[in-house]
């Protein structure tokens, strides 16, 4: 096989984490799953490219937030390290969920030093703050 065969069959995945607090935007986050999703899909698979929006809101289950809340970091910032360097924010009107100290430490174990500090250098701030700063500046 030569080179242009090779990489005709290779299938290349981007993930772009899209975040916005939970209630805020869903107009747009709908337009990104049925509008843009649609479109990259048609137009890069022929290339093998796959384009898939992660958005947490999308089949999250709102009152099961309080029981998983180390889950929901966890899974949130495992999930804008995966999609690294692709990043998508909307920020309307909430500043969303402020989560307890000691659960940011628990969920960003898996971070540098440099980018923990980055993002818990002072606490009480919110998951979605907490988002942007990793997901855009790490």
């Amino acid at each position: 096989m030569d080179s242009e065969t090779n990489i005709a069959n290779k299938r290349i995945e981007i993930k772009i984490f899209v975040s916005s607090t939970f209630l805020d935007m869903q107009s747009e986050r709908d337009v990104l799953k049925k509008i843009v999703q649609k479109y990259l899909d048609e137009r890069y698979i022929e290339q093998g490219i796959s384009v898939n929006f992660i958005d947490l809101r999308w089949g999250w289950n709102h009152r099961e937030e309080e029981k998983s809340e180390l889950n929901v970091l966890k899974v949130c910032m495992g999930e804008i390290k995966d999609s690294l360097p692709f990043f998508l924010s909307f920020l309307g009107m909430r500043y969303g969920w402020v989560p307890e100290e000691s659960l940011v430490r628990k969920a960003c174990s898996f971070m540098t030093d440099d980018d923990y500090n980055m993002l818990c250098g002072e606490s009480g701030i919110s998951v979605t703050e907490m988002e942007i700063l990793y997901g855009a500046f790490s």
